[in-house]
């Protein structure tokens, strides 16, 4: 199997049996053949142990196992995909060391992981952080639309939801909004 090859399954057995997918990341790390691999690999991990695990120190050593071992194209996401993880593990880190539009993608995406999770009330702290931040940059925005997609999306399949989940919900939902257009 080759790095493309291995994506592909990976990406599309995830939901199903995330802890397999993500019990066998460091046997495929060989699999990695440029930079771009160890990218696309750093964002699955983030994906999986993040967001469907909530493993967030196990996510922690596997980046930093990326980072010491492989050449890193940019390592502003690799630092990204780092604080991702830590701000899910300890909601009261600190990320006020990156750039305002790093500090919008890093709360959006532990918002959206700690949603999926339950962790409704970080998850509502961090997306209106994102918010706030007002970034017109068009990736920093795309990231906040998605998380607000995933947010509600998240919200909407709960058969009960509250009066605050129902506000958040719709809160998410105006975020998607508001950021896909430009």
């Amino acid at each position: 199997m080759n790095f493309k090859e291995y994506m592909t399954f990976a990406w599309s057995t995830h939901r199903t049996d995330s802890k397999k997918i993500a019990d066998e990341f460091k046997e495929n790390f060989k699999l990695m053949e440029s930079e771009d691999d160890v990218m696309e690999m750093a964002g699955l991990i983030v994906h999986i142990c993040g967001e469907h695990l909530g493993e967030w120190n196990r996510g922690i050593e596997l980046l930093r196992k990326l980072k010491n071992n492989a050449t890193i194209k940019d390592p502003s996401s690799m630092n990204r995909y780092v604080a991702i993880l830590t701000l899910g593990n300890n909601p009261n880190s600190t990320i006020l060391n990156f750039s305002p539009a790093d500090q919008a993608r890093i709360y959006s995406s532990t918002a959206s992981a700690l949603a999926s999770l339950g962790g409704l009330k970080n998850s509502e702290k961090f997306l209106k952080l994102a918010d706030e931040i007002q970034s017109t940059d068009g990736d920093v925005r795309q990231a906040i639309a998605k998380s607000g997609e995933r947010i509600a999306s998240t919200l909407q399949m709960k058969s009960e939801k509250n009066e605050s989940e129902v506000d958040f919900m719709n809160f998410a939902i105006s975020m998607t909004k508001k950021y896909s257009t430009t």
